[in-house]
C-alpha cells in the first residue's frame, strides 16, 4: 500500500471554448446549421509550457524537490534521466526551451513532468500533466503525487517479513499506523498547495487523496521479480533508476495483510503491471473474502477482465457528465473520513 494525492489546478489564465467540427457528413452539416451549438466543445489554454514550466519550478525550488526524472511533450520524452542523477530540475527545463521563437513552447498539446523526492517520512513520485486543450469543465493541470513509505525501503524481503508480521497482527495497530502515515503525508500536501497559491496564479485548487493497493499474482521473493511496466499511468510502476527497492514493500502488503486476516477500506487496485482494477469507496472489504484477492490460475484474464469493467465505469461517469449528469466524481471518496474511519 502507498498513499496519493491528486490536485487538479485552474490558473488564472484566459481561454477560448471552441466547437469541435464533426467528420462525418450528417453531423458536418448539422454543425453549419447550427452553428456550431450541437458539437463537442472544448476548452483551449492561452499560457505556454515554458511559462508553466518556470511557475512550478519555483513551486519545487521553495520545497528543495530538484530531481526531475522525466520531461515529455505530446508523448516525445525531451529528458530522461537513466542514471539516478540529482538536482537535474533546472538543467531539464533549461534546456526545453530548444525553439528559439518559442513554437514549441507556444503549440504543445499536453506536457508531462515526473519527479522524484525524498523527506524523512516517504518516497516521493510526482507527475504533472499539462493539457493545452480540454474538456470544458476540466482543469488543465493536474498533479499526483504518490508516497512511498520510506521506513520499508531498500529492505529484504527476510527484514519485511519481521515487520509486518507484526505490523500486521492487530487490526487496530494496523489502522493507527495508516493514520499516522496519513497526517505525515497531509504536512506534504499542505505545503505544496500552499506553494502552488503563492507562485502560480491559479482560480481554483481542489484535491482528492487516495490508498494505493497492489494485488500481486505469486509472491514475490526480490524486488528483482517485479515486472516493471512504463505504460502505466502510475510512475511508480516505471523502471527510473532504483525505484524497484522503493516499491518492493508494496508487493507483500497484500500477502501479510491475508496472512493476518486485515481489512480495508477505501482504495484503489492495481495489477501488477500497474492497470487499476478496482476502486473500492465507502466500504470495508476482508482480505480473505475479496474476490480479486483469491490466488487463481486465471489472475490475468481476472485482472483484464476488472481493468476493462473499470475503464467502462470511468468512461460512462465522463459521458454522464456531458451531459449535464451528476457533478459527483467516480473517484470521489465523499466527505473526508474522521480518525476512526480511514483504514
Amino acid at each position: 500500500m502507498y498513499l496519493s494525492a491528486l490536485l487538479s489546478i485552474d490558473p488564472s489564465q484566459l481561454t477560448k471554448i471552441e466547437s469541435i467540427v464533426p467528420t462525418k457528413t450528417y453531423k458536418k452539416f448539422l454543425f453549419l446549421l447550427t452553428g456550431g451549438a450541437t458539437s463537442k466543445k472544448i476548452e483551449k489554454e492561452t499560457f505556454n509550457a515554458l511559462g508553466i514550466l518556470q511557475q512550478f519550478q519555483s513551486v519545487f525550488k521553495a520545497m528543495k524537490i530538484d530531481n526531475m526524472v522525466r520531461l515529455s511533450q505530446d508523448e516525445i520524452d525531451l529528458y530522461v534521466d537513466r542514471e539516478g542523477e540529482e538536482g537535474d530540475l533546472i538543467d531539464a527545463i533549461s534546456k526545453y526551451d530548444l525553439d528559439k521563437n518559442g513554437a514549441m513552447s507556444e503549440q504543445f498539446q499536453t506536457l508531462h513532468l515526473i519527479l522524484e523526492h525524498d523527506d524523512e517520512y516517504f518516497k516521493y513520485w510526482i507527475k504533472i500533466k499539462i493539457c493545452k486543450t480540454h474538456e470544458v469543465g476540466e482543469y488543465p493541470i493536474i498533479v499526483e503525487i504518490n508516497a512511498l513509505f520510506k521506513e520499508y525501503a531498500n529492505k529484504s524481503r527476510a527484514e519485511l517479513e519481521i515487520e509486518f508480521d507484526k505490523l500486521f497482527s492487530v487490526q487496530k495497530d494496523y489502522d493507527y499506523y495508516l493514520l499516522r502515515k496519513r497526517s505525515q503525508f497531509n504536512k506534504f500536501i499542505e505545503e505544496i498547495s500552499n506553494n502552488v497559491k503563492e507562485y502560480i496564479h491559479i482560480d481554483d485548487l481542489i484535491i482528492e487523496q487516495h490508498k494505493k493497493l497492489i494485488i500481486p499474482k505469486n509472491i514475490v521473493l526480490a524486488p528483482g521479480d517485479i515486472k516493471i511496466q512504463n505504460y502505466a499511468s502510475d510512475p511508480v510502476f516505471h523502471s527510473y533508476y532504483g525505484s524497484d527497492k522503493s516499491l518492493f514493500y508494496t508487493f507483500l502488503w497484500l500477502e501479510f495483510a491475508m496472512k493476518h486476516d486485515i481489512s480495508f477500506k477505501d482504495a484503489i487496485m492495481f495489477s501488477e503491471e500497474g492497470d487499476i482494477v478496482a476502486n473500492i469507496i465507502g466500504e470495508v472489504i476482508n482480505c480473505k473474502s475479496f474476490y480479486l484477492f483469491q490466488p487463481s490460475e486465471n489472475y490475468d484474464k481476472n485482472m483484464r477482465n476488472a481493468a476493462l469493467d473499470y475503464k467502462k465505469k470511468q468512461a460512462a461517469y465522463k459521458q454522464q457528465k456531458h451531459e449535464g449528469g451528476t457533478q459527483k466524481s467516480w473517484f470521489d471518496f465523499g466527505e473526508k473520513p474522521s480518525e476512526d474511519d480511514w483504514y
